[in-house]
């Protein structure tokens, strides 16, 4: 769906004010938004906010604050397009911001009433979606009504999640565990078999043309890259990466592979063929952060691009050409970040300021 801020400029009296500059408006209601960056903020600061980027490479910071005349709130954790709204989940401020594509103006704020430390969201129907949690809870919303329907209790908190065929797969811990979307009980949740031994985290679950669903994991000095069939809800295939350990003085040499991240990032382009990770790589007697591809369909694996440039990375994402977009939070220094964008066959870094600690980027080209 194509992402025109055609009615930015008829909102004046929502933008908010700034002391120096009075109201402003956006650069330019006619061009296309090609990323919406989230930005996390600092923690009970209540500095979350929205970067967009246009497609000619224009930067408009604080969107949702100057649409809306407040600010978005605590934490911003993940953004999603679901039955045509974006959903931004506010992990510290327990709510979920329900925002219309065109305008960036707000819908509906579901607010959580109970304890919570909502993380990301997933479609269950044309009419309800499901929020993970830090606790042990999910928490199924209405779409249409913007509130909640129920806290549901779980034996483990569930981070990243995907819904396919009928079902919604989540990360939890060492297992990614499925539930019938039509019933989301702590009785109705199996687990993945064939993930002995695996550790996820908060790893993304990505989904390919053939709709098998792929995820990377830590699991006893080695690392995992599975593809899980959804029908059969078990591992039909597994890839382990190269990785060589400092002890072993002989293989451990210049342009190794000494391991992947602990909290591993993972993406795919609009071909769904091709998955995008960071491993870490020996260089001149450290380890440092490089790009590799996997082709899923001929199962060959290669380095695509090295960070140069790049100091803490809190978040990746692909674009749909195979641009490789990071997220800089700069050491968390409580100032605002930047998205290095290392685009395809060339080496040259096209570096973005956004907001503080960004967190995710997501490309509108796949709004649908």
């Amino acid at each position: 769906m194509k992402n025109y801020l055609f009615g930015l400029f008829l909102l004046t009296g929502l933008v908010a004010c700034d002391n120096t500059e009075g109201v402003k408006e956006l650069v330019d209601s006619a061009k296309r938004v090609e990323m919406i960056v989230v930005n996390e903020g600092q923690f009970t600061k209540g500095s979350a906010s929205l970067t967009a980027i246009y497609e000619d490479g224009i930067v408009e910071n604080e969107v949702f604050r100057k649409v809306n005349g407040r600010p978005l709130g605590d934490v911003a954790q993940s953004i999603s397009y679901i039955n045509g709204l974006y959903y931004v989940v506010l992990n510290n401020s327990k709510k979920v911001e329900v925002i219309e594509p065109h305008t960036f103006k707000s819908v509906a704020t579901i607010n959580y009433d109970q304890q919570g430390s909502p993380r990301y969201i997933t479609p269950l129907s044309d009419s309800e979606a499901l929020v993970s949690d830090l606790g042990r809870q999910v928490v199924r919303i209405n779409t249409k009504k913007f509130e909640v329907l129920e806290y549901i209790s779980l034996n483990s908190s569930i981070e990243q999640m995907v819904t396919l065929g009928g079902k919604v797969f989540g990360c939890s811990g060492r297992d990614i565990v499925v539930f019938d979307t039509n019933k989301i009980t702590q009785e109705g949740m199996r687990k993945v078999s064939g993930l002995e031994g695996s550790l996820f985290k908060t790893a993304k679950l990505v989904v390919d043309k053939s709709n098998k669903i792929w995820v990377m994991a830590q699991g006893q000095g080695k690392g995992l890259l599975h593809c899980i069939d959804p029908e059969q809800e078990a591992v039909i295939y597994t890839y382990e990466f190269p990785i060589i350990a400092s002890s072993n003085t002989e293989n451990y040499v210049e342009g190794c592979i000494t391991g992947i991240a602990s909290f591993p990032r993972i993406d795919t382009d609009r071909t769904k063929s091709k998955l995008y990770f960071d491993l870490r790589v020996l260089s001149n007697k450290k380890n440092v952060q490089v790009i590799y591809l996997f082709d899923m369909d001929t199962k060959e694996f290669k380095p695509y691009s090295n960070l140069l440039g790049m100091g803490m990375m809190y978040g990746m994402g692909v674009s749909p050409d195979g641009d490789i977009i990071l997220c800089d939070c700069l050491d968390y220094s409580a100032q605002r970040g930047y998205i290095r964008q290392y685009k395809r066959n060339d080496e040259d870094i096209i570096s973005r300021r956004v907001g503080i600690y960004p967190t995710m980027v997501h490309f509108t080209e796949y709004d649908k």
